[in-house]
């Protein structure tokens, strides 16, 4: 039998409390107001539901919280974030997830799927891997534009980004962040393809251009800061946009497994159209697989250059001529892991920030912002 037809079955006999109202509202367990969602789509319910042994207690919070189905999925009543955070003295940091996380985010049934087989030393990607890069698209002086950073698609209206692509000290002042494109492999071509062996292999849809809406940049982000704190940021697109097999979101660090990992000592990835060893950007997105650094490690490397690292950072790399540079600022550190059901899912793990010059400089690594240490900031920055 599936492990998710296993999983499913598992979930019934828990939740197997009929409920005739399946409408958003609804009463939780404890008789607050609620949204009656897909269990994943709640944090605090879902933590519950993937704890090892799941107490007696869970079990019957579970099963008192169950409104219905989506389709063969269970559905709880999720408190309201602004009752859970009205019962809480200190103010939420940026860690602190909202208890109900809505249909912000997608679910990993949507998330994370890599159908594919600027970056010092890396090499290229398939046409469709990593199909949530993003370029982002500034509006220059005499009506021109160009690219600056990356990004990662992490739902339909959102981009992640680092801060200091929105207001970075060395962003040119006369530079306006406007847009992003997804879907997009060689940007240097109109017509995208790639030699598999002896076939010709093309993208059979191309990249889009969406304008973004609004620029929300960490708001203690300050670009004079040498150590680069806070240096994250979303853009909510002007519109929604649809999901091909070159267009697809990466999965955040919901969960509390995902977001207690540190990774030192772990191989992770890397993609962008940055800067390379030969050239000022690389046509073709390109990957990179960089060893995580301990932040102890990092520490005492980068004191020689006034720098300290957080511990709302990590760093990574550190290998001659191998390294994330400056054109793949925003762009994401990611890794894969083995959800509930056993299927291989991509997270973003950080955002690049900063690093030595020139890049690829051995024994120094880059810098990156960890995407878990935010994902409370991220949740209650974002809408519908």
């Amino acid at each position: 039998m599936h492990s998710k037809t296993l999983l499913l079955l598992v979930l019934c006999s828990i939740l197997c409390k009929s409920y005739a109202d399946e409408s958003d509202t609804c009463k939780t367990a404890t008789e607050t107001a609620g949204q009656c969602i897909v269990i994943r789509q709640c944090a605090s319910l879902y933590a519950l539901l993937i704890k090892k042994p799941m107490s007696q207690a869970d079990t019957n919070l579970l099963r008192r919280s169950h409104c219905g189905f989506e389709g063969n999925i269970p559905k709880v009543c999720c408190p309201n974030e602004a009752d859970t955070m009205a019962n809480r003295a200190p103010i939420p940091g940026d860690d602190v997830l909202p208890s109900n996380t809505t249909n912000l985010l997608p679910d990993t049934a949507d998330c994370g799927i890599d159908t594919g087989k600027r970056i010092v030393g890396g090499e290229s990607t398939e046409l469709d891997e990593f199909p949530w890069m993003a370029l982002i698209i500034y509006d220059l002086p005499n009506s021109r534009q160009g690219y600056g950073c990356g990004g990662v698609l992490i739902s339909k209206r959102y981009v992640l980004t680092a801060a200091h692509c929105l207001k970075g000290k060395g962003l040119p002042k006369t530079w306006r962040l406007s847009a992003v494109r997804l879907g997009e492999y060689d940007k240097d071509s109109d017509n995208d393809c790639i030699n598999n062996g002896f076939t010709k292999e093309c993208l059979k849809s191309p990249p889009i251009d969406v304008q973004v809406q609004e620029r929300i940049a960490h708001e203690n982000y300050d670009p004079e800061d040498p150590d680069q704190k806070h240096d994250i940021a979303l853009l909510r697109l002007r519109k929604e946009v649809e999901y091909t097999d070159y267009i697809k979101p990466i999965c955040l660090p919901l969960l509390e497994s995902e977001r207690q990992k540190t990774y030192s000592g772990a191989n992770l990835t890397v993609s962008g159209w940055g800067q390379t060893e030969n050239r000022s950007s690389s046509n073709v997105k390109l990957k990179l697989v960089v060893p995580v650094k301990s932040n102890a490690n990092c520490n005492s490397i980068y004191k020689d250059a006034n720098r300290k690292l957080s511990e709302q950072q990590l760093c990574a790399g550190g290998e001659k001529n191998k390294d994330s540079c400056k054109g793949d600022s925003g762009g994401p550190l990611m890794t894969i892991s083995i959800d509930e059901y056993g299927d291989a899912i991509w997270y973003a793990v950080g955002i690049v920030s900063y690093g030595p010059d020139p890049c690829g400089t051995p024994g120094w690594p880059g810098v990156y912002t960890r995407v878990s240490k935010y994902m409370g900031w991220i949740l209650r920055n974002m809408k519908p």
